[in-house]
């Protein structure tokens, strides 16, 4: 009889904390949801979705969101943090189809894997042979027509492990003495600590982010062909 209590108030132990985790997960997915149209109507979504969630700060929120709370807030961290861990699997840039060229220079990508770069729009991918003429494409709006919006993904593989990483939230090492096929490149990890040794022992001039990334950037430094 005692063990049939034992057993019976373990039972609602267990029931009470499904439960509680349904119940949890519940709200969860709300303010994800919640957050997202937030995101969507308040803020300057690119921006925001390219910074750090591990290390971004309230005002760093506010500073590309307008008219939102603090209440807010939590629900954009909320919709960011889940963004980044569904981000995680990003599509493999390999297999690379035989005879692919880049769209910029025509060079054949399957002639230098390890800085292959890629985005990817919906069922369709779109191979560079570098971060630099991937960048010139994605900016330069004059010369390669199509809808930026429809991104979904865009790829780079990280300079020291050759693993695929999210372009948007690589650190990026500029003005080094490694050079890519096209000459100077702009050279991706997946950390800053890793960009940091890199630098130092690469000769680099200085270490930014997607955002700061721009035409007249790549120009200046002479990375623009």
């Amino acid at each position: 009889m005692y063990q049939e209590f034992l057993l019976n108030k373990s039972s609602k132990r267990v029931f009470s904390l499904v439960i509680l985790l349904l119940f949890a997960n519940t709200l969860f997915a709300n303010h994800i949801s919640r957050g997202k149209k937030i995101v969507d109507i308040f803020c300057q979504k690119q921006k925001l979705e390219n910074l750090n969630i591990k290390t971004i700060k309230d005002n760093e929120i506010l500073k590309y969101c307008h008219n939102i709370d603090i209440e807010d807030i939590k629900d954009v961290r909320a919709y960011l943090q889940n963004k980044r861990e569904n981000n995680q699997n990003l599509p493999s840039i390999f297999p690379i189809p035989k005879d692919t060229r880049c769209p910029v220079c025509g060079m054949a990508i399957n002639l230098y894997p390890k800085w292959s770069a890629m985005i990817s729009i919906k069922d369709k991918k779109i191979y560079f042979d570098g971060v630099k003429d991937m960048m010139k494409y994605y900016l330069d709006r004059a010369s390669f027509h199509f809808d930026r919006d429809k991104i979904i993904y865009m790829v780079v593989k990280e300079f020291y492990h050759l693993k695929d990483i999210d372009a948007k939230n690589a650190w990026y090492v500029i003005g080094s003495d490694v050079r890519g096929p096209m000459g100077a490149e702009l050279i991706p990890f997946k950390s800053k600590d890793e960009a940091k040794i890199f630098m130092q022992d690469h000769h680099g001039k200085k270490i930014i982010k997607f955002d700061d990334i721009t035409l007249h950037l790549i120009k200046s430094l002479r990375l623009y062909r």
